[in-house]
C-alpha cells in the first residue's frame, strides 16, 4: 500500500518556506530607495531639457555672431568698391589711361550686388536696415556724380568736368558714405560683441549643466549598480532555496507516484480476479442450461401427451413452449453477462500492457484499416477518403485499435438514406498531432453525446450489434498514450471524432505522458 512520507519532509519544507519568506523580506526594496531613483530620474530629465534649450540658444547666438560678421564684411567690401571706383575715375581723368577706366567699370558693376547683399544681411535689424537704405541713396548719388564727370570728360568738355569736381559735391558724398559705413560698422560690431558675451555666458551654463549631468549619471549609475548587485545576490539566494525545495518536492512526487502505481496495480489485479471469479460460475450455468435443453427433449419424448399424477393436465405444446422460452431467457442472460465480464477483463488487461513506441506512418495505418472495411463499404457504396496525415511516435497496436474502432463505428452507423462518406484528416499543432474522422452518418443526440465514452453506454437505436465498451476502451488507450479523444455530432448530419496524441514518445521515466500536459 501507499508509503508514509518521512517525518523530516514536512519540517524541511516548512524551514525552506520560512527561508524564502526571510529572503523575500531582506530583498524587498524600501520605498525611500524608489523615491531616490525617481528623483534622480526627474533630475536627469530636467538636465536633459536644460541642455537642449541651452544648446539651441547657443546655436542661435552663434548664428547671430556669424550674421554680424557677415554685415561688417559686406560694409567693408562696399566701401572698398566705392573707394576703388573713385580712385580709378580720378586716375583716368589725370592720365587718360584706359586701364584706370576698366578698373572703374569693374568696380561700378560690383557695387550693385554688394548693396543688395548688405541690404539682405541687415533686413531683420531695424537700425541697420534704415542705415543701409540711407547708404544705398548716398552710394547711388556718388555713382551718379562720377558718371557725370566721366561723361563730360569723355565728351571733350574737360573744363566742365573739372568744374563739377571743384564743387566738392563728390567729396561731400564720399564723406557721408564713410560716416554712414562707420556708423553701421560700430552698430554691427557692438551687436556682435554682445552676442559673443551672451554666447560665452550660455556656453558656461551649458558646461556647468553637462558637468552636473555627468555627476548625476555617475551617482545614479552607482545606485543602480548597488541595487542590481543586491537584487542579484537576493535572486541567487532565492534560486538556491528554490532548488533545494524542488529537490525535496521531486522526492515527494516520486514517492507519491510509486504509491499511485502500486495502488493502480492493486486495482487492476482486483478487477482481474473479480472478472475470473464471476465468469467461473457463469460457465457452469451455461453448461447446465445446455443440459436442461437435452433433458427437455428427452422428457418430451418420454411423456408424450400424458401428465404426472396429481398435476393439472395441460397441453404438451404449451408446456414445451414455456419450458423453451424460460431456457432461452436464461441462455441469453448468461451470454450477455459473459460478454460484459469479458469487457471488464479486457479493460483490465489493456491497462497492464506495456506500450512499444515506434515511428508510425499514419497514412499506411489508415489505408490498412480502410482495406479491412472495403467489403462493407463496397456493399453500400460508401467512400473512405484519407488526406495526408502527419507521422507520430506511438504504440502501433494501440493506434490501430483506436482508429480501427472509430472507422468501424463510422461505417456501422452510416445513414442508409444517403451515400456514405467518411473523411480522415490530420494536422500538427506544436508537439501534438490531431487526427479527425468525419462521417455523414446518423449523428448522435445531445443527451447521448454526453455519455458516449461511458462503459456499457450506447446512444441512439439499438439496431446494430455491440456491448457499449468500444469507445470506453478507446478512451482508456488514448489516455494511456498521453492524449485525449472527443466527439461532436449533429443528428441527421454526422459526427466528427477528434483524437489528440503527442507526436513524440514520452520520457523513459513514465509509461505515457499525462493528458493534461499534452493539452497544454
Amino acid at each position: 500500500m501507499a508509503r508514509l512520507a518521512p517525518s523530516g519532509e514536512g519540517r524541511s519544507l516548512e524551514s525552506l518556506r520560512t527561508e524564502l519568506d526571510s529572503v523575500s523580506a531582506v530583498d524587498r526594496k524600501p520605498f525611500s530607495q524608489l523615491i531616490i531613483l525617481m528623483g534622480a530620474a526627474a533630475l536627469v530629465a530636467i538636465i536633459a531639457i536644460a541642455s537642449v534649450l541651452l544648446t539651441f540658444d547657443n546655436r542661435a547666438a552663434g548664428t547671430g555672431i556669424l550674421r554680424g560678421q557677415r554685415v561688417t564684411t559686406d560694409i567693408a567690401r562696399l566701401l572698398i568698391l566705392v573707394h576703388r571706383a573713385e580712385s580709378s575715375q580720378r586716375g583716368f581723368l589725370l592720365t587718360t589711361n584706359r586701364a584706370y577706366l576698366d578698373l572703374y567699370h569693374d568696380s561700378i558693376e560690383k557695387v550693385g550686388p554688394a548693396l543688395e547683399t548688405l541690404t539682405e544681411s541687415t533686413r531683420n535689424d531695424g537700425s541697420l536696415a534704415t542705415e543701409a537704405l540711407n547708404l544705398r541713396t548716398l552710394v547711388n548719388a556718388k555713382i551718379g556724380e562720377m558718371e557725370e564727370v566721366l561723361s563730360l570728360f569723355q565728351g571733350g568738355r574737360k573744363n566742365e568736368a573739372l568744374g563739377v569736381v571743384k564743387t566738392n559735391a563728390g567729396k561731400n558724398l564720399m564723406d557721408q558714405i564713410r560716416e554712414s559705413t562707420t556708423t553701421m560698422w560700430q552698430v554691427s560690431t557692438g551687436q556682435t560683441e554682445l552676442r559673443i558675451d551672451t554666447w560665452r555666458h550660455k556656453n558656461n551654463w551649458l558646461l556647468a549643466v553637462q558637468l552636473g549631468a555627468a555627476v548625476l549619471v555617475l551617482v545614479v549609475s552607482g545606485l543602480a549598480i548597488w541595487s542590481g548587485i543586491r537584487h542579484t545576490r537576493g535572486l541567487q539566494r532565492t534560486q538556491a532555496t528554490l532548488l533545494r525545495a524542488n529537490e525535496l518536492l521531486e522526492e515527494r512526487v516520486v514517492a507519491r507516484t510509486v504509491d499511485l502505481q502500486e495502488a493502480n496495480e492493486e486495482i487492476q489485479k482486483f478487477a482481474y480476479v473479480i472478472s475470473h471469479d464471476l465468469r467461473s460460475p457463469l460457465v457452469n450455468i451455461m453448461g447446465f442450461t445446455a443440459e436442461l435443453g437435452t433433458i427437455r427433449r428427452e422428457t418430451a419424448q418420454l411423456l408424450g401427451l400424458r401428465a404426472e399424477s396429481g398435476l393439472a393436465r395441460r397441453p404438451a405444446e404449451k408446456v414445451d413452449h414455456e419450458f423453451g422460452e424460460a431456457l432461452d431467457f436464461i441462455q441469453q442472460s448468461t451470454r450477455k453477462m459473459d460478454r460484459l465480464i469479458s469487457a471488464v477483463l479486457k479493460l483490465a488487461r489493456s491497462g497492464q500492457r506495456r506500450f512499444h513506441y515506434e515511428l508510425i506512418n499514419m497514412n499506411v495505418v489508415m489505408d490498412e484499416i480502410a482495406a479491412t472495411l472495403k467489403h462493407r463499404t463496397g456493399e453500400t457504396g460508401a467512400e473512405i477518403a484519407i488526406e495526408p496525415l502527419p507521422p507520430l511516435v506511438s504504440d502501433r497496436l494501440a493506434v490501430e485499435q483506436i482508429f480501427g474502432n472509430i472507422l468501424d463505428n463510422a461505417v456501422k452507423y452510416l445513414d442508409e438514406g444517403r451515400l456514405g462518406r467518411i473523411l480522415v484528416r490530420g494536422r500538427t499543432i506544436g508537439r501534438v498531432v490531431i487526427v479527425e474522422v468525419e462521417d455523414n452518418g446518423r449523428g448522435i443526440t445531445h443527451e447521448d453525446l454526453a455519455r458516449v465514452f461511458d462503459l456499457f453506454r450506447r446512444g441512439g437505436k439499438r439496431d446494430r450489434p455491440g456491448d457499449g465498451i468500444g469507445l470506453a476502451h478507446l478512451k482508456v488507450l488514448v489516455r494511456r498514450l498521453g492524449g485525449r479523444i472527443s466527439c461532436r455530432s449533429t443528428p441527421g448530419v454526422g459526427s466528427v471524432f477528434s483524437v489528440l496524441l503527442p507526436q513524440a514518445a514520452p520520457s523513459p521515466a513514465t509509461d505515457a505522458p499525462d493528458a493534461e500536459s499534452t493539452r497544454r
